[in-house]
């Protein structure tokens, strides 16, 4: 989408490229400001396909990086809000609301089955500055 940030900063460092480029934009085999439209056009089939492929892998539970929440201290209520209430990571694809899902923690915390989580988060603190 042209809107996006990202598209107006890509196009702005092709434009000031191009501005640098002044005997090169004469020759329309090299001209910048004619390729900037083929470019967007690639960019977006490409962008596309990696989305998608992206997508699918983190449905199926596959990451090219390895997820490193667990060993933060926070992990308790991490694994809670997406195991035991079910939370999924918001995308295009899916239909839940930011709303609906700050509605399930909420209640979760109205309920008070975040206190376990909570504490499993302290444990092991001295009641001291600094870290764990």
């Amino acid at each position: 989408n042209a809107s996006y940030p990202l598209t107006q900063k890509l196009r702005n460092v092709l434009v000031e490229h191009a501005f640098k480029n002044t005997d090169g934009e004469k020759d329309p085999n090299t001209s910048i400001f004619n390729k900037i439209t083929l470019f967007e056009a690639e960019l977006k089939t490409q962008l596309e396909l990696q989305v998608n492929l992206a997508r699918e892998s983190y449905d199926k539970g596959i990451s090219p990086l390895p997820n490193r929440i667990q060993e933060c201290r926070s992990y308790p209520l991490y694994e809670f809000v997406r195991t035991q209430l079910g939370t999924k990571l918001l995308s295009g694809t899916r239909t839940t609301s930011p709303g609906e899902v700050i509605e399930l923690v909420y209640d979760a915390i109205s309920e008070d089955k975040i206190i376990g989580p909570l504490l499993k988060c302290v444990e092991g603190w001295k009641a001291t500055p600094g870290p764990f």
